[in-house]
C-alpha cells in the first residue's frame, strides 16, 4: 500500500503535488491506477480539500494525471504536447531569433538523420517516401505542404528509436509549422525542400550516416538561408 507523507499546514498546495509526482515516479502510484478520493488524500496528507484541488490541478497541467468527471483522477503517462507547451510559452516570453530555432533544428536533427541511418525499419523507409510523394502532389497547398513537412521531419526522429528525439520535434511542432508554411512562400523553396528530403531518405535507405547527416545540415542551411532571406526584404 502506497505510504503518504503528511504536509506541514504551512506548505502550500505545490507541496503536495511535489509529493504526488515523486510517488508516481517512483512507481508508489502506477499508471492507470486511480487516486484515492479528494476527501481521502486530504485526511492522508493533513491538508484541506481546497489545497488538495489546487494540487491535483497542478498534477494535471503536468500532464501527470487525468480527470475523469463523476469517476476520479487516474495516473497517466505525459504526453509530448506538455512540453510542446513550456517550449512556446518560453519562445513567446524570451528574446528567441530565428537563428535561435536553427541552431536548435541542427543540433537535433542532423543527429538524428545520422542515427536514422543506423537504424530506421521498412515502415520509417515506407512513411517518408510516403510523406515526399503527398508534398509533391501538396505544392499548391500550404497548409498540407507545411504538415507533411513537419510529419518529414518527425518520422526521421521516430526512426532514430530513441523516444526523446521525436519528443522534442513535437515540441517545437508549431514554430516548425510556421517556419515551413513561411519557407513554402519563398522562390524554389518547393523544389529544394523535395529535393533535400530526397536526399536524406536516400542516405538512410542506404544506411550512409555520415551522408544523411550532411544531407539534413544541408537541408537546415538552405531553409534557413531562404527564411532570413525573405525576413530581410520585408519593409521595416
Amino acid at each position: 500500500m502506497a505510504e503518504y507523507a503528511r504536509i506541514g499546514r504551512r506548505s502550500l498546495y505545490d507541496d503536495v503535488a511535489n509529493e504526488l509526482e515523486a510517488m508516481i515516479h517512483r512507481e508508489a502510484l502506477k499508471v492507470g491506477s486511480k487516486l484515492p478520493s479528494e476527501q481521502e488524500l486530504a485526511g492522508k496528507f493533513g491538508v484541506s480539500r481546497n489545497i488538495l484541488r489546487e494540487a491535483l490541478k497542478t498534477l494535471k497541467e503536468r500532464g501527470l494525471i487525468s480527470v475523469r468527471t463523476g469517476d476520479g483522477s487516474y495516473v497517466v503517462r505525459p504526453k509530448p504536447e506538455i512540453l510542446t507547451n513550456v517550449v512556446t510559452r518560453l519562445i513567446r516570453l524570451s528574446d528567441v531569433t530565428l537563428p535561435d530555432v536553427f541552431e536548435l533544428r541542427v543540433a537535433i536533427e542532423v543527429v538524428a538523420s545520422g542515427l536514422a541511418a543506423e537504424r530506421a525499419g521498412p515502415a520509417d523507409i515506407k512513411e517518408l517516401h510516403a510523406v515526399i510523394k503527398n508534398m509533391e502532389a501538396d505544392r499548391e497547398d500550404v497548409d498540407r505542404w507545411a504538415k507533411e513537412e513537419l510529419r518529414f521531419h518527425l518520422t526521421v526522429a521516430n526512426a532514430t528509436k530513441n523516444p526523446l528525439f521525436p519528443c522534442f520535434i513535437q515540441a517545437l511542432s508549431r514554430q516548425l509549422y510556421t517556419l515551413f508554411a513561411e519557407g513554402y512562400r519563398q522562390p524554389t523553396a518547393g523544389t529544394q525542400g523535395i529535393a533535400g528530403h530526397k536526399a536524406i531518405l536516400q542516405a538512410i535507405k542506404a544506411r550512409a550516416k555520415t551522408k544523411a547527416e550532411k544531407a539534413m545540415l544541408t537541408h537546415l542551411e538552405i531553409s534557413r538561408e531562404l527564411l532570413l532571406g525573405a525576413a530581410q526584404r520585408q519593409p521595416p
